[in-house]
């Protein structure tokens, strides 16, 4: 079985180009904190993986997401190789994205601010005598 899963942060700019007349794709790094502190640093390390994203995802991610945005992603591992330049061989692994959820609100550029605290507990008066009809 092949299935990542995983959640983070967008670490680079998103980068869309369309090949082709039907083709869109999208390629990025997700930044995923790991669940242990480095010992020396006290601070928690982070992951870096490169991610491509095609069609429908590729277009949600230009549109809705930026370099910073946290992002769910699910898709599969996959290797490639190619000849640069110099011929020489280069061997990538990458996320190939399958779906993405949204993890803070699209639209948000600061979190939202905490709702006061109430006195009223549901907005009942405290000196109340009637009886509750369902009790």
């Amino acid at each position: 079985m092949n299935h990542f899963s995983g959640l983070g942060r967008i670490a680079t700019d998103i980068d869309v180009r369309k090949v082709g007349e039907k083709t869109t794709i999208a390629r990025f790094n997700i930044a995923i904190p790991r669940n242990f502190k480095n010992k020396q640093t006290g601070k928690y390390d982070a992951d870096f993986f490169g991610c491509v994203a095609f069609n429908k995802n590729a277009t949600l991610l230009e549109k809705y997401f930026h370099k910073g945005s946290r992002v769910g992603i699910s898709g599969r591992l996959q290797n490639n190789n190619y000849k640069d330049r110099d011929g020489n061989m280069i061997y990538k692994t990458e996320i190939s994205v399958a779906e993405i959820d949204f993890c803070e609100d699209r639209n948000a550029t600061a979190p939202a601010p905490a709702p006061k605290p109430s006195d009223n507990f549901m907005d009942i008066p405290n000196n109340i005598e009637e009886e509750m009809p369902f009790l």
